[in-house]
């Protein structure tokens, strides 16, 4: 998308796993750390690219009233549920 899209600005809208990818990739982060990423429900983030450096501006920014997501420390490797 980022190169497909070079210059431009453009909105992607997906569930909140796959923006857990994105959130990790532009951050450098092991995909079996994603789920430290909170994605709560309707919420936004923005990532600027330039050049091939992401910088994440805004990180899980949720609309007035929404819902919060369930926890998901139970995802967590090595994590078990009491």
């Amino acid at each position: 998308m980022v190169e497909r899209h070079a210059g431009q600005r453009i909105a992607l809208i997906a569930h909140g796993g796959t923006n857990r990818v994105i959130l990790a990739e532009a951050l450098g982060l092991p995909l079996g750390n994603i789920f430290r990423l909170a994605q709560d429900y309707a919420a936004w983030s923005l990532i600027e690219y330039r050049d091939h450096d992401a910088i994440v501006h805004i990180l899980n920014q949720r609309p007035a009233g929404a819902p919060v997501a369930p926890s998901v420390e139970s995802r967590l490797p090595g994590r078990r549920d009491a």
